[in-house]
């Protein structure tokens, strides 16, 4: 699936939660994710970024583009879970 494949899922299938790669074949997943946050429809969706990016400013660079969360490659699934259900509530608090 493509960068713009994501964003028009997203929009169109309003999730209550993106899980994200950054290595996408056609666009940086930074920029998808700011497209979302930015995107009136997906706006309010918290998205969590998976990735084995090891960049020394990798998480900082995630939080700018509206990551909720940013999860190293290797991960543990109930880690993720967790971080999924933490999205989930404080988006239901806003």
């Amino acid at each position: 699936m493509t960068g713009a494949d994501g964003i028009q899922l997203a929009q169109n299938e309003r999730p209550d939660v993106v899980l994200l790669d950054l290595g996408l074949p056609d666009q940086d997943g930074l920029e998808v994710c700011s497209k979302l946050v930015d995107s009136p429809d997906t706006c309010g969706t918290p998205v969590i970024v998976l990735s084995g990016q090891d960049r020394p400013n990798i998480v900082r660079e995630t939080r700018d583009a509206g990551c909720e969360f940013y999860v190293r490659k290797p991960y543990d699934p109930n880690a993720l879970l967790t971080l999924i259900q933490a999205s989930l509530d404080q988006a239901a608090s806003w």
